[in-house]
């Protein structure tokens, strides 16, 4: 029986493509290019996104419920198709064990003592069970550890805002509002935001409501918006705009000094939700490739892949240099690998897609 993803399951899924590993180091980001006026820079690169967002699911599912790579081989031919979605294949299946080696860097973080490679192996061969039972279960999941992440947000937020000894509203001063700033510092969470129609078109022919997929997957895209904007605020009052510049990871460090004890469960949580981040984004390349090639079974290569990826990830983790300059070309590997994809997507829906609408033939 073929396996089927409802819309509700559609908002989870949008939520883990980006908001375990944005969450933890975004507002340090934010907090470096924008200062104070951080949170206007996620909600404008948030609201840009939303707008093209729409346009490409609402263009490529008005097309089929085939995946993107079906898609571009019956509008281009399986030769040109393919040459065109080199670079969203290749950033996504590069990003896998980017992905893997930031979960990784989060749980060294704080269990330094514990060899890393055992975490790598560890996480890729829960990752591979998790996709191996489908993407049913990988959706249900989902749902369960997004659930907790939002009563987690909202208890950080109300704590903080109620209960904390350590707020000074006063640090949200001066709003400097430098709109190079701000423009500059709303890329990166815009490219993020971007993973989310780039990922859910490997996903549409699980889709059993179209047009309720598209809205709850825009009400992903606000929910990430808002509860960033809100976090990125809380970790201002809390340390103030210099320590969370400085800080690796803003959100972690405000509860570990606001909540005593609250951050275990911060750690576990998050360690969830980046481990179905990465077993999501197995489960998406295991598909490209698949249908790339056109193999009959895509998690007969799922194994294979994750041994590529654990051993790229960990190779990286041991090389300094090599991580570093990762970390540096992340920018420009967002915007090449999902932002220039999405743009050229929508052009080709748009002028080839209704020539060869499938579901009007």
């Amino acid at each position: 029986m073929k396996e089927r993803i409802s819309s509700q399951q559609i908002f989870y899924l949008s939520i883990i493509i980006v908001m375990p590993t944005l969450i933890l180091s975004v507002p340090a980001s934010l907090a470096k290019d924008a200062g104070t006026a951080g949170w206007i820079s996620i909600i404008l690169g948030g609201s840009v996104v939303a707008i093209l967002h729409y346009i490409l699911l609402k263009l490529s599912l008005d097309f089929s419920n085939y995946s993107v790579i079906k898609d571009f081989k019956i509008i281009l031919g399986p030769i040109l198709g393919r040459i065109i979605l080199l670079p969203y294949i290749i950033v996504i299946v590069l990003d896998t064990p980017f992905i893997l080696l930031e979960t990784v860097d989060f749980i060294n973080f704080n269990m330094s003592e514990v060899n890393t490679i055992f975490f790598y192996v560890t996480i890729s061969i829960l990752a591979v069970y998790l996709v191996n039972n489908g993407v049913e279960v990988l959706s249900r999941m989902s749902k369960i550890v997004t659930i907790i992440m939002i009563s987690i947000i909202i208890i950080i937020i109300l704590f903080i805002i109620l209960k904390s000894n350590t707020v000074d509203w006063n640090r949200l001063q001066p709003l400097k509002f430098n709109l190079k700033s701000i423009i500059k510092a709303s890329i990166l969470p815009m490219l993020w935001l971007i993973m989310i129609p780039n990922l859910l078109l490997m996903f549409k022919p699980y889709l059993t409501e179209n047009k309720q997929s598209i809205k709850k997957s825009l009400y992903a895209n606000i929910f990430v918006q808002v509860a960033i904007a809100f976090l990125f605020i809380i970790t201002i009052i809390t340390l103030s705009i210099n320590l969370t510049s400085l800080s690796k990871f803003p959100v972690y460090d405000v509860t570990k000094l606001t909540i005593r004890g609250f951050e275990v469960i911060v750690f576990v949580t998050w360690v969830m939700g980046t481990f179905l981040k990465v077993s999501l984004f197995y489960f998406v390349s295991t598909k490209i490739i698949a249908e790339l090639f056109e193999l009959n079974n895509s998690k007969s290569i799922l194994i294979p892949l994750a041994i590529l990826v654990t051993a790229v990830a960990i190779f990286s983790s041991q090389n300094i240099l090599l991580e570093n300059i990762l970390g540096n070309i992340i920018v420009a590997q967002l915007f090449f690998g999902y932002g220039l994809s999405l743009i050229l997507f929508i052009v080709v829906y748009w002028l080839f897609g209704k020539r060869k609408n499938i579901k009007d033939s």
